[in-house]
This record gives C-alpha cells, structure tokens and sequence, in this order.
C-alpha cells in the first residue's frame, strides 16, 4: 500500500509539473503575442510578401515626406518581413472622403488624415482598436496627450505619427527699421497681448501696414480657451460637452477682434503664409511644415535688413499662462481586414515612430516627433550630422525651437468626436468675419476725419463683447 501510494504521489506531482510549464509557455506565447505580434509572424512570408495600402491626405511636405518612407520601408523592413507598402495620395481631404464614399467595398488598410473627416466615425467602416495590437513598448513612448487624442468611444483609432504645431515666422526686412526706431524686441511677440499692443504701435508707424497674421483662427481659440484654463471641447463618459468661460474667451476676443479692428491683425489669403510672403503683413503664424517655403536663410535679430530673411519663433502664449504646444489632429486608421494585414499595418505604423526612424520622418515633414525618447536637441544633432537628412539653416533652427518648446510646455491636441468636426468649421470664421467687417467700417470713419480713439472706442468695449458671447454660444453646433 505504502508503494502505491508513493507512486501515485510521484505522478501527481509529474503531472502538475508538466501542467504548470504549458501554462507558462502559453503564458509566454501571449506575452510576447501580446507586444505587437514578436512571437509570432500572424501568416508574414518574406518570400510570399503581402501588399498593404495606405491613403493619406495631408500637406505636400509631408506627403513626400511619407513616400519616401514607404520606399524606404518597402526596401529595408518590409522586406525583410514580407510586407509590401503602397501609398495613394490626395490633395484634399475633399477628395479623400469623396473616395472613400465610393470605394467602400475596396479601402485600403490604413487612412491617414485629420480627425475632421466623417469617414473616421461612419459607422459602415470598421476600424480596429489600435490597443489590440500594439506593442506596448512603441505605446510606452508615445506622448500620452497624442494618444488620448486618437481615442473615440474608448478605443484607440487614430494613431499619431508625426504632429505639424503652429510657428511665428517673422519678416526681418519689415521687423527691423520699425524695432530700430521704436525700440520693440522679437522677444517681445512671445505674448499674444504684445502682439496686440506692438502690433497698433506697428499698425501706426508704418501707416497702414498689420504687424501679424493668424493662420488658424480655430487652432487659436482651442488652444487658447485650453491654456486659459476651461477646454471649449470636453469628452465627458461618452458625450461631448462645449463650455464657454466668459472671462476667457473675453481674453481670446480682446487679442483678436480688438487687434483686428485696431489694426495689429490682418487677414486676405486663405493661407497665413500668402499673406507674410505677399508683405501684408511682418509676421505670421503658420503651420511648422510651411517653414520651408519662406527659403533657406536665417538670421538674428541684430543682421542688417535683407529681403527674404525669415525669422522663426515659438507660437505666442497668453500672459502669466503656463506654455501650451498646439499640436495638429492627424493620425492614422487602420481598417480591420484581417489578422495579417492588421498586424502587418501595425509593423509599418510601428517602424514610423520607432527610435530610428521617427525624428528622421518628422524632419522631412517639418513636424513634431511623436516619440519621446528621441525628442531632443542631441538626438537633432546626430541626425544632421550623420547626413541622412538635408535641411537648410531656417528649417534646422525651427526644429531645434520646435524640439525645445516642446519638452517646456504642455502638448495640447483637439478631442477626437463627431462634434469636433463641427465646431472646427463653426471656428473658422467665428471672431474673423465681424472684425473684418468693422474694421472696414472704422477705417472709413477715420478716413473721413473721425478721431480714431472715439472711433476704437465705439467697437472695443464691453457691450459689443456681450453682443459677441452670447451670438458665440448661440452658434455652438447643436447636439
């Protein structure tokens, strides 16, 4: 009996052994499934490659900029783990979407645009939850603001890969006659309440002439209302909520419509940059990626006046305000097809941001990296130097401005939501169209001889302010 019962006891103990190593080595096997596939290939045959599509949408510097990637990629790593990469570009996002409507049968894996397209919330269109298969050390060292940004009903759609922010470049030759003999410092348009003030002083020195232009009316108010401390778009459980906060829109108005209509700001073109390169204006704020259309020549603030030099500085902030970095609402979608070419889309996504790779993309774009680790000057540095990019002294300086501004401030990136893309659009145009307009009208009236502060007086003060908050919260899209 005694011998039986020690057997017995040996193959019990046989057997819990064997049963506890499969389930470590399954464990195992989910582990590493679970950090991006490493485990496992999901069907990937270097010698029976499969083709995946990406259709992007976004600005000329950075469709070249993915192009050359996707070549890259397609030569070196997705060679190596059978994957085929092939890109579509449109000009507009018009026509992204207009293709979309009408190829839903045929998508391509991956649609990279901004968050203002319906397509990344049609119902009809299945996307997959980026979380489900991405490793987490490429998760870990993305920037949380980027990620949170991508996220809609609880799942991760959007996935950033490099990010435009908003710049102030500055027109030396018109800067410089008007700092010398008024005494004014390019330091001083760091503040959106000294571009004000600086820009009527500007604004009368030159007779006529608006120191500044503000690209992204939108981008302004968001980051803006962010910044001054109360989101005009909220997430809040699975409803998007708009609130206004009185004293700080007031603040947004006053540097805005108040500049305008005294002059300090200016606006013809649909582009910023139109207006800067056209001489209506000495500064304005453009996107990063535009940086490259001014030329290839910087210079300090004490050069002589030259034409065509080009100053670049940081985007203005409000007064006693901690630093905010606006940041674009791009990313990429990946359709759900299947496992394999869900997975192979996610390597591809994956190798943009890695460590190699993602300051190298963002370079080319004129954006922001998305990956922490490699946002910063020395990283810049050792790019440049190993000749792997090109970039004139203008867009190297940006980026280094860029790279700095960042690690000093908090990003801030627009909500993903179906009534974002509304509101966006209701912005465009919300604080502009009025001040356009009675800026006409207060010219014509000091033309005619009409004292100018009498005149000023008459548009900037708080009872045309009330008539302004309660028409913008009238005009806030309806659920």
């Amino acid at each position: 009996m005694s011998c039986s019962h020690s057997y017995n006891l040996t193959f019990i103990n046989k057997l819990f052994r064997i049963m506890l190593s499969i389930i470590l080595i399954f464990g195992i096997l989910g582990a590493l499934t679970a950090c991006g596939g490493k485990g496992s290939n999901y069907g990937l045959d270097k010698k029976h490659p499969v083709e995946v599509s990406i259709w992007y949408s976004c600005g000329s510097k950075r469709a070249a900029a993915f192009e050359k990637m996707i070549k890259i990629f397609n030569d070196g790593e997705g060679k190596e783990r059978g994957i085929i990469i092939s890109g579509r570009y449109f000009e507009t996002e018009k026509s992204l979407e207009e293709t979309i409507e009408s190829e839903k049968d045929n998508l391509p894996n991956m649609i990279a645009a901004s968050s203002c397209i319906n397509a990344f919330y049609d119902k009809d269109i299945s996307y997959v939850n980026i979380d489900d298969i991405v490793a987490k050390n490429t998760k870990d060292n993305i920037y949380e603001e980027f990620i949170s940004a991508g996220m809609i009903d609880k799942q991760w759609r959007l996935f950033p890969v490099v990010k435009d922010t908003q710049v102030m470049a500055v027109n030396l030759s018109m800067w410089q006659p008007f700092m010398k003999e008024e005494e004014h410092h390019l330091y001083e348009l760091n503040l959106w309440e000294n571009c004000n003030s600086v820009g009527e002083d500007y604004y009368l020195y030159t007779r006529g002439t608006s120191l500044l232009c503000i690209g992204s009316e939108p981008i302004y108010i968001l980051a803006g209302s962010h910044q001054l401390g109360t989101d005009l778009i909220n997430i809040e459980g699975t409803n998007t909520v708009f609130r206004v906060d009185g004293n700080a829109i007031r603040r947004i108005w006053d540097n805005y419509y108040s500049a305008f209509v005294k002059g300090s700001l200016f606006k013809k073109n649909k582009r910023s940059i139109e207006d800067l390169l056209e001489g209506n204006v000495a500064a304005a704020t453009i996107n990063s990626s535009e940086v490259s259309e001014l030329g290839d020549v910087t210079a300090t603030e004490g050069d002589a006046s030259i034409a065509g030099l080009y100053e670049i500085l940081t985007y203005p902030q409000f007064k006693d305000c901690d630093a905010v970095c606006p940041a674009d609402d791009t990313g990429v979608a990946i359709t759900d097809k299947n496992e394999t070419e869900n997975f192979a889309s996610m390597l591809f996504l994956e190798w943009l941001t890695n460590d190699d790779n993602n300051l190298f993309f963002a370079c080319l774009s004129g954006a922001l990296p998305v990956n922490k680790n490699i946002s910063n000057k020395e990283r810049l540095s050792v790019l440049i130097e190993s000749g792997r990019i090109n970039m004139t002294d203008l867009e190297r300086q940006t980026m280094e401005e860029l790279i700095e501004f960042m690690n000093n401030s908090s990003l801030y990136v627009p909500v993903m939501s179906p009534r974002y893309v509304e509101l966006k659009k209701y912005l465009n145009g919300s604080i502009s169209y009025r001040a356009a307009f009675d800026r006409k009208s207060a010219d014509d009236m000091i033309y005619i001889g009409s004292d100018r502060e009498d005149v000023l007086d008459g548009y900037i003060n708080d009872d045309n302010y009330a008539v302004f908050i309660d028409e913008f919260k009238e005009g806030l899209p309806k659920p």
